[in-house]
C-alpha cells in the first residue's frame, strides 16, 4: 500500500524539521521523493534491486548531510537528486557497470555511433549550467521528459519548468 501524504508540500517547514532531526520529516521526504529518485536510478542501472540499494545509500547520505543543505543555493529536490545521481554514478564507475549497449560496444570493439555523451555535449552542458537549469535540461533533453511530466513528477510549477529550460537554452547559446 502506497503511503499517502496528508500535508501540502511546504519545503521550508520540511527543511527546518529535517535539520532539527525529526524522523517524521525524513519519512515525509522519503515518501514524497523516493519513487521519483528510484526511477532516476533505475534509468542508469537497469537493475531494480541495485537501484533500491543505491536509493537506500542515497538517503543515508542525505540524512547525514542535511546540515549542509542551503536553500539559498537551490531547491531541496535538486539537492537530493544531485546526491542520488552522484551516488549512482560513483557506483557505476567504480564497478565498471555499463548502462547501455553503446558503452559495451566501446569497451569490446572500440567503436560506437556518436551520441551526445561521446561528442562532449554532456560535459559542455554540465560545465555551463548548474542548479535547476541543469536538472531541467537533462530531464527534458536527455531523459525525454515533457515539460508537464517534469512539473507533475517533481513538483515544479509548469511555468517554472519552461522558464528554467528557456534560460538554460539561452545560456547554452551564449556559451556555444
Amino acid at each position: 500500500m502506497k503511503p499517502v501524504l496528508t500535508q501540502p508540500y511546504n519545503e521550508s517547514a520540511l527543511v527546518t524539521s529535517l535539520q532539527a532531526g525529526h524522523l517524521k520529516a525524513f519519512d515525509e521526504l522519503y515518501t514524497r521523493f523516493a519513487p521519483k529518485l528510484l526511477r532516476v536510478i533505475f534509468h542508469y542501472t537497469h537493475d531494480r534491486d541495485q537501484a533500491q540499494d543505491l536509493l537506500q545509500d542515497s538517503f543515508l547520505k542525505i540524512w547525514r548531510n542535511l546540515h549542509r543543505y542551503d536553500p539559498a543555493k537551490g531547491g531541496l529536490f535538486t539537492w537530493i537528486l544531485t546526491i542520488t545521481r552522484n551516488t549512482t554514478f560513483r557506483y557505476l564507475s567504480s564497478n565498471h557497470t555499463y548502462s547501455s549497449i553503446d558503452d559495451i560496444a566501446v569497451e569490446i570493439i572500440g567503436v560506437t555511433t556518436p551520441t551526445y555523451q561521446t561528442i562532449g555535449v554532456t560535459c559542455w552542458v554540465d560545465s555551463t549550467l548548474s542548479g535547476n537549469e541543469l536538472i531541467m535540461i537533462k530531464l527534458v533533453y536527455f531523459e525525454g521528459y515533457t515539460f508537464q511530466e517534469v512539473s507533475d513528477e517533481f513538483g515544479f510549477p509548469l511555468g517554472s519548468v519552461k522558464t528554467y529550460v528557456r534560460r538554460a537554452l539561452q545560456r547554452l547559446r551564449v556559451n556555444s
